[in-house]
């Protein structure tokens, strides 16, 4: 049975183009999510999930995160910075109270501070794609198209541990935060680079070996989405439901290409359709806010083993 199969790729991409169908009827920019394209990636194309996360979770999860995100971006709109903090540390907080590594849901909760979303609008088409992405993951499933040795792994570290990582990862994000808002160059923390820096965080990572093509992988998604949006939507016309499902073919082929089926690096290629204005600088500053999180993710976990080693003697 060929577990990637043609029927999965198709269903992923026509989820992506009916979100997309749906946002431009409505003309709402906060119903264009571009999480769909991880969750597409981790429920409907890799063979494992590669969260630890039960189905019913990740739209309560994903859910929960869009409400917190939105209530600080209408409570603490004057302090950005403040606000994507504290999104990071309670999507954290979240994620640890139901035992999981949903790291969607991170991006999640930081996407509307970031894009400057103040409407209710947002967290309900956050829950409706989430339950839509995990129908169609089970109809999958039920049909035969797919079949996946679901692994839930159990957490290495205590929890102990474990709160000390999120603020370990925080304090490496809050230099990140501040260059982004002086500078105001909200693609230096773009969300899915953050959930990229979370993902490496994680003990046994393979990906923090393998730098280079990681930020191969890293860049010619976020190519896939400055060409998306400014030759395809903008130059060419377009519509979206047609320009955001080719984008996203585009960076599911750069992710096989170099074998690293990453679902933030999907979801990367679809940012650019929400942000404001021109992109074409976007992967620049996608690649150096990924630098400087990478480095971030190789110092902490060494901080964390010898917080462990400390700990024990």
């Amino acid at each position: 049975m060929r577990y990637h199969s043609f029927y999965n790729y198709l269903i992923a991409l026509l989820a992506v183009a009916f979100m997309a169908a749906i946002a431009e009827r409505c003309e709402q920019r906060a119903m264009v999510y571009p999480p769909i394209a991880a969750l597409a990636t981790g429920l409907l194309i890799a063979d494992r999930r590669p969260w630890r996360v039960q189905l019913w979770q990740i739209p309560v999860l994903l859910t929960l995160g869009a409400f917190i995100g939105i209530s600080l971006e209408m409570w603490l709109f004057f302090a950005p910075v403040t606000a994507l903090l504290l999104a990071f540390l309670l999507s954290g907080l979240l994620l640890r109270c139901f035992r999981s590594t949903l790291f969607p849901t991170v991006a999640t909760t930081m996407l509307p501070i970031i894009l400057h979303f103040s409407t209710w609008l947002y967290p309900l088409s956050v829950g409706l794609i989430a339950s839509m992405m995990v129908l169609l993951d089970y109809g999958a499933i039920q049909m035969g198209w797919k079949k996946r040795e679901i692994i839930c792994q159990p957490l290495r570290i205590g929890m102990l541990n474990r709160r000390r990582q999120w603020l370990l990862m925080a304090t490496g994000i809050l230099p990140l935060l501040l260059l982004a808002d002086y500078g105001g160059h909200a693609a230096l923390v773009a969300p899915p680079v953050v959930v990229v820096f979370a993902t490496l965080c994680q003990p046994g990572n393979p990906l923090r070996y393998h730098p280079r093509r990681l930020f191969r992988t890293l860049l010619l998604t976020a190519c896939c989405g400055v060409i998306g949006k400014e030759i395809l939507l903008t130059f060419l016309g377009w519509p979206l439901s047609i320009a955001m499902p080719l984008t996203f073919l585009a960076a599911l082929y750069v992710l096989k290409r170099f074998h690293i089926l990453m679902p933030p690096l999907a979801a990367l290629s679809l940012l650019p359709f929400v942000m404001k204005g021109s992109v074409w600088t976007y992967p620049l500053y996608v690649v150096g806010g990924a630098a400087y999180l990478f480095l971030c993710s190789r110092t902490h976990w060494r901080v964390l083993k010898a917080v462990k080693v400390i700990s024990r003697r």
